[in-house]
């Protein structure tokens, strides 16, 4: 993913080959995640959420199918949207909270399991580790302040804040997270 939009690329026999290109010269891809059944999420800078698929034979192809998701299906900007995972489902991280998808009606919800985290929306940019434990850097425009801590997973599915141990981080401009063991 990168200025323009996505390309496919494959090593086999020790060099890389080209299998295609999908070009979006409105779209600056930041993000991708891939699904379980090979359909792919990109966040974008500001192009909102784009869902891509390949109904036959794969991206070598050719046969992408884009679905462009904005603010008039449910995001709160079309800036700075990206997917990420927790546990066996997509979430999304935007400039006013943690979203899902509901593909039932097609539209970004805000999800509620994160509602009590703070009272108003905030710009967050978020990432599971593998205690399934929810970093998460925050933005609150109202009051100026950035916040880096953990989402904890509650018996009842919602999550609380904890502040350590990433309280050392300060609070400086997070735009990702890198886990390591």
């Amino acid at each position: 993913g990168g200025l323009g939009g996505l390309t496919s690329i494959r090593r086999s026999r020790g060099s890389w080959t080209l299998e295609n290109t999908l070009q979006d010269p409105v779209s600056t891809i930041i993000s991708i995640l891939e699904e379980k059944d090979g359909r792919l999420w990109l966040g974008t800078m500001s192009s909102g959420i784009l869902r891509v698929s390949y109904p036959e034979g794969g991206p070598e192809s050719g046969k992408a199918r884009v679905e462009r998701f904005t603010n008039n299906d449910g995001l709160p900007t079309r800036r700075e949207n990206a997917p990420f995972p927790v546990k066996e489902e997509t979430l999304f991280y935007t400039q006013q909270g943690i979203y899902r998808f509901e593909e039932e009606t097609r539209r970004f919800t805000p999800d509620p399991r994160f509602a009590s985290l703070f009272p108003e929306p905030r710009w967050v940019v978020a990432m599971e580790d593998q205690q399934g434990r929810i970093l998460m850097w925050t933005r609150d425009e109202i009051r100026n302040t950035n916040e880096t801590k953990l989402a904890i997973p509650q018996p009842d599915g919602t999550y609380r804040w904890e502040a350590s141990p990433l309280s050392r981080m300060g609070d400086d401009w997070i735009y990702s997270f890198h886990l390591e063991e």
